[in-house]
């Protein structure tokens, strides 16, 4: 048997007088003991419930809501059919009636963009403005259908249809429209931007991510490439008559660099070459010199190919057996910019006696 016993519903007085309340069954574990093994076993209870009172106010603001779409579409339906039937004297009425359809679209679309930005008016303004015109090209067309037709009285009447549904617009809104203080607002506003900034960069983001995607796969070992020249810094243009900087003046125990050969000097037996072909011939040929130091293969890497950057000339040291690191090539760098200048030789007044 049970070890638990509750009061039927019909026991239980309501806790608040004058409160409503509704009973409803629920269900909960209890302790049920048979011969002396206890289990836990389900039980059907009832509780009253406290009903909340009718929203009378919420009824009638539904009421108002119905009402202001039953006459919206009572004002597309009117709209279209005067202005549909203005302009089916000059095209066809399928055509006319869908171009009719327009105006009271328009200012209904505007007024939806109202409704998403009712607490904030600024945002709101060119919605409005722009719905307010055009009512008056709609309730305009109305009236001209009247004319055209001679019946002035319909027309005015007609036209008055767009404009009340308009206003009932207007005033579901602006029951719920709340103006927000100058702290809430500016919150709001920046909350906002910092949204949007970073919808903005994940779009633009992601369609860069995916353009590199596309020219990795198509270019291959070329896009790399270009990848990493583009990454490294700009080597800025000196004048002909400016003295070369200090990094760019070999020592004077290091023979002399060749350049690197153009590719139209190649012969022309060798097709498919790419550029990380012609990149590994150039540092190749710059360092085909016995007795290299260290310090020395930097310093002719980094002249034939000025745009590579630290990481990119310890890189191809690396691969050709040269214990080097972005750092040691950095402190090479560094060194070399720290050497004194030499000062330029004055040129002479006149020719030579």
């Amino acid at each position: 048997m049970k070890n638990r016993s509750h009061l039927p519903a019909d026991e239980t007085p309501p806790l608040i007088p004058g409160v409503r309340y509704r009973r409803v069954t629920r269900t909960r574990m209890v302790t049920t003991t048979i011969n002396g093994e206890p289990r836990e076993t389900p039980e059907e209870y009832y509780e009253w419930v406290p009903m909340p009172p009718r929203d009378f106010d919420g009824a009638l603001m539904m009421g108002v809501v119905a009402v202001a779409v039953a006459v919206t579409s009572l004002s597309i339906t009117w709209s279209t059919a005067s202005i549909g039937d203005l302009l089916a004297s000059v095209v066809v009425a399928g055509i006319a009636y869908g171009a009719a359809a327009v105006f009271d679209s328009a200012w209904i679309a505007c007024m939806a963009i109202e409704w998403i930005e009712r607490n904030d008016q600024q945002r709101a303004k060119w919605a409005q403005v722009a719905g307010w015109i055009a009512l008056a090209a709609a309730v305009a067309a109305i009236v001209a259908h009247g004319y055209v037709r001679g019946d002035r009285a319909a027309g005015y009447i007609g036209g008055c249809v767009s404009i009340i549904a308009k206003g009932l617009w207007l005033v579901v809104m602006k029951h719920y429209r709340v103006k927000l203080g100058a702290g809430a607002q500016s919150w709001l506003s920046q909350r906002r931007q910092e949204i949007a900034t970073e919808r903005a960069l994940s779009v633009e983001v992601q369609r860069l991510e995916r353009t590199r995607a596309y020219h990795a796969a198509v270019f291959g070992p070329t896009a790399a490439v270009a990848q990493q020249i583009a990454a490294a810094p700009a080597v800025p243009e000196l004048p002909h008559d400016a003295p070369l900087p200090p990094h760019t003046e070999a020592p004077h125990d290091v023979p002399p660099v060749a350049p690197p050969p153009h590719p139209a000097d190649e012969e022309p037996t060798r097709p498919g070459r790419s550029v990380l072909d012609i990149i590994d011939e150039t540092v190749d040929a710059a360092l085909a010199v016995s007795g290299l130091s260290k310090a020395d293969a930097v310093r002719r890497v980094r002249e034939v190919l000025p745009a590579l950057n630290a990481v990119q000339i310890a890189e191809h040291l690396t691969r050709r057996g040269w214990e080097t690191s972005d750092g040691y090539v950095r402190t090479v760098n560094s060194r070399d910019a720290q050497k004194p200048q030499p000062k330029p030789r004055p040129e002479p007044n006149g020719p030579y006696l």
